[in-house]
């Protein structure tokens, strides 16, 4: 960028030599320093606004932009350093004010991959006699039950998954909460390569988890439908085994015996066997729904894994995935996602000024971490960026080298030792004095200000003129402008030339018919070179 600079400071001391004007471009000597003393704010991070115009900010732990008030004249462009891990941010001009994204929605939404309903399937056949029947419900009801408190420690495992890569995303961003610039970014990165094992573990793992009344098996039956249909089951029995008159039996069968009915046997075996072995059964049902689709447990899953997805998506913004190698890793540069920018073009028409407010809008994520909404805040017109006008006006002196002569009849030499009244004059000024009013339009501007290229257009009067009035001159050119104040201006002055008319010069002798200088005198326009020194307001 600096060689931009000192390229810019080359072809402006060309103009102003080809302007006679070689003495100004010491003061160019200023236009690097100018660039860099204005390519950034101290203590702030170059982004990736590059331009001459940049202006860079950074925020701090709280979200805050520390330096605020701050007005520049555009177009700039804006950079705002932060920590993505801490806050999400964007901008919107005072006139253009929108509500930020609903990341309520990423956080708290989402189903596990991979889960799908349950479709019913056809049940086991059941045994033709009662005592045959119950056994096996009670093998039916042990499988069951071994598949449910799989299901609750796959539930766990799962959950604990989650809540490590949670805590160590948590522990991350406390970490990089006091640091700034590259020891911030440095920390991220190194603190993911930590984490990643984690992150991913917690991502894969929740995949292949379902709800009580899904299946990752599609030929499988949820466990809710097949406690559900256990309970139905041992209902039934009742109405379907009513035959028989066998009444010596064993109330917890392991074997069938036939030609014993319900009735026979719920005498003997209601407080014994029935009634706990419905309880059990009734208890798997509960356990079954207190893990499907909606419940608690479920929910509570469901909002860690999308929380876990979030922050999975958040890291890989910054560059960061979790499929990535060591070498990848290691090589890769992710500062620039710790930036947000936008640039302010001065599109100003005619003699026109205006005035952009920036507002900074923060997301605090921290929230997410448990599943509530992000904290909005808003900093109201951290920056102000005004486009001036093109155009200035300024007053001052000039130099102006047309020749002005003051015609007149005077004494002259007749050649013969006499005089006689010749053509002649009483002044003559080849250098004269103007005082000029100018318009200048800007075509380039250092930053700051300190130095700037203009064409320019001046009205001047000639203030040695002797008449009531002064010929009117005109001065077009370039002008060399020191910190909107100064103006230098070089071009050619165009005005009027006095010259003698009827076809007599300068030493020709006076017709007798001749009594008065009166309308022998006229003008042509004329261009010669000029200079001016004028002042304006800043």
């Amino acid at each position: 960028m600096l060689i931009k600079y000192l390229t810019i400071a080359e072809s402006t001391d060309i103009i102003m030599q080809k302007s006679l004007l070689a003495k100004l471009s010491l003061m160019l000597a200023v236009l690097p320093a100018a660039a860099r003393s204005n390519s950034g704010e101290a203590g702030t991070q170059p982004g990736p606004c590059a331009t001459k115009n940049a202006r860079h900010f950074a925020t701090d732990a709280s979200g805050n932009v520390s330096m605020t008030g701050k007005s520049y004249e555009g177009p700039a462009c804006i950079d705002v350093f932060f920590n993505p891990l801490q806050q999400d941010l964007w901008f919107e001009t005072a006139t253009t004010v929108t509500a930020g994204p609903d990341l309520s929605k990423v956080v708290l939404s989402g189903s596990v991959s991979g889960a799908t309903e349950s479709i019913p399937k056809p049940t086991a056949a059941r045994d033709k006699d009662l005592l045959g029947e119950i056994a096996r419900l009670e093998k039916v009801e042990e499988e069951l039950h071994q598949a449910l408190v799989t299901m609750q420690s796959n539930y766990v495992s799962r959950s604990q998954a989650q809540e490590r890569a949670l805590a160590q995303i948590s522990d991350l961003r406390k970490a990089s909460l006091p640091l700034s610039g590259d020891p911030m970014v440095e920390k991220v990165k190194t603190g993911f390569r930590d984490l990643e094992n984690n992150l991913r573990m917690a991502i894969n793992r929740a995949g292949d988890y379902a709800p009580s009344d899904r299946t990752t098996d599609p030929n499988a039956m949820s466990l809710l439908m097949r406690a559900q249909e256990l309970q139905d089951a041992i209902l039934r029995l009742a109405f379907e085994y009513n035959d028989g008159s066998e009444k010596t039996f064993d109330c917890a069968p392991a074997v069938s015996k036939p030609g014993v009915s319900w009735t026979n046997w719920y005498a003997q075996c209601k407080d014994s066997f029935y009634t706990p072995f419905k309880a059990v059964i009734d208890a798997d049902v509960q356990t079954a729904k207190d893990y499907a689709l909606g419940s608690d447990n479920d929910k509570n899953f469901q909002q860690k894994a999308a929380i876990v997805r979030y922050w999975r998506d958040l890291f890989a913004k910054l560059g960061l995935k979790t499929d990535m190698l060591e070498d990848a890793l290691k090589n890769l540069n992710i500062k620039p996602a710790f930036f947000k920018h936008m640039t302010v073009e001065c599109g100003i028409l005619f003699n026109q000024n205006s005035s952009t407010a920036i507002n900074l809008y923060t997301l605090d994520l921290g929230p997410t971490l448990t599943g509530a909404d992000p904290t909005p805040k808003a900093q109201s017109a951290f920056v102000t960026v005004t486009c001036a006008s093109p155009f200035v006006i300024s007053g001052g002196i000039g130099i102006s080298t047309i020749e002005q002569k003051q015609f007149a009849i005077i004494q002259g030499s007749d050649g013969k030792g006499g005089t006689q009244n010749i053509f002649g004059t009483t002044s003559d000024n080849k250098i004269s004095p103007i005082a000029l009013a100018m318009i200048h339009g800007r075509v380039w501007d250092s930053p700051g200000h300190r130095v700037s290229v203009l064409a320019s257009l001046g009205i001047a009067g000639n203030l040695s003129s002797a008449t009531a009035t002064s010929p009117i001159q005109f001065l077009p050119g370039l002008s060399i402008g020191f910190w909107r104040t100064v103006y230098v201006t070089g071009g050619p002055i165009i005005g009027n030339h006095p010259t003698l008319i009827g076809g007599f010069k300068e030493g020709d002798p006076v017709p007798s018919s001749v009594t008065a200088i009166t309308g022998l005198i006229g003008s042509s326009y004329t261009a010669r070179l000029g200079f001016a020194v004028t002042f304006g307001k800043p």
